[in-house]
């Protein structure tokens, strides 16, 4: 009757040398170098976004839609001409603040403005800003247009920091406007890796981009503080900060519109918020040895297949004198 293979077991064939021999420090010095050169070659200079990698990860990446409201404070300041020959320049000034507008009695000009916040995909994130500032003229023609922004800026998956932003936007032209339309994202611009914390950090909590005192004592120093070209000099000088990116301006003069007789600047701006935003951080401890123990596995693994088969070659071939001892079966 013919036989069926039920079960197979390996026989072990063992090589054995004396620890003074060749054998043994040709082994010894090999299995030193399988557990070293997968961390040397961890450690060396991998270049990624031009900077080093190695086995430990000093900063990494991910990416999270932030939160993002308006704080119901801006700045408008417009530019015109007035006159007869429309030949004298000057600005009409406009924010959401009373006790800003009341430093500017001389330019303050009263504004309608509206805002809304829409969620396309009903996540319970803002996805889009929008806004529309309303501003009277009169016998005046429109040559450029400011406005600062000001937005709360909000992470909260892995980095945890709420802060202050701002939105600038801003047109000059040869000819006069009826209104200038906007449209761009909101991007995270950091100098500075940030980190992780268990708690929300409030950045620049102490820092404030107006600068207002309002004594009496310091109404001049406030009035300089709360121009717009003052609050973006303090807001450059942040290492985490966010730009308003401008993709779609239009400066508009709408056809057959009497130009003498405008009665508002209109100023429509739409940010769009990145449902994708990268952030760069400082990985924890745990995340420091996770990654470390990843890359590191992944090249002893291929070293130790290498030196197995290293040792192979050497041994079975007699290379290097040893004794074979040949496992017996039972």
């Amino acid at each position: 009757m013919p036989t069926v293979q039920l079960f197979t077991a390996p026989v072990c064939k063992r090589y054995t040398a004396s620890r003074v021999s060749f054998a043994y420090l040709f082994a010894l010095v090999c299995t030193v170098l399988t557990i070293i050169i997968p961390y040397l070659l961890c450690f060396s200079s991998i270049q990624s976004n031009n900077y080093p990698v190695g086995i430990w990860l000093k900063r990494d990446v991910y990416r999270e839609q932030p939160e993002v409201h308006f704080q119901y404070k801006a700045i408008v300041v417009v530019q015109v001409q007035t006159g007869d020959d429309y030949d004298v320049p000057r600005e009409l000034y406009y924010s959401t603040m009373h006790n800003v507008n009341e430093l500017r009695p001389e330019s303050f000009r009263v504004a309608a403005v509206t805002s809304r916040e829409a969620d396309d995909d009903s996540d319970g994130l803002v996805d889009r800003l929008i806004l529309k500032f309303a501003l009277p003229i009169k016998d005046e023609r429109v040559y450029g247009v400011q406005a600062l922004i000001f937005l709360n800026y909000r992470l909260q998956n892995h980095v945890k920091v709420d802060m202050e932003s701002l939105a600038y936007v801003h047109h000059d032209a040869g000819l006069p406007a009826s209104s200038y339309s906007s449209r761009g994202d909101l991007m995270l611009r950091q100098n500075m890796p940030m980190n992780v914390e268990q708690e929300f950090t409030a950045l620049y909590s102490n820092d404030d981009l107006l600068g207002m005192d309002m004594n009496e004592a310091a109404i001049g120093i406030s009035a300089r503080n709360s121009n717009i070209m003052n609050i973006l000099e303090r807001y450059k000088s942040r290492d985490i900060a966010t730009d308003y990116l401008e993709r779609f301006p239009v400066w508009t003069r709408h056809a057959g519109e009497d130009k003498d007789n405008m009665d508002t600047f209109d100023l429509r701006v739409t940010i769009d918020v990145p449902r994708l935003q990268q952030v760069i951080f400082v990985p924890t401890l745990q995340e420091v040895l996770l990654e470390a123990w990843m890359r590191y596995l992944s090249l002893l693994v291929i070293a130790v297949y290498l030196m197995r088969r290293l040792f192979h070659f050497v041994y079975t071939n007699r290379i290097a004198n040893s004794h074979i001892k040949i496992d017996k079966l039972d």
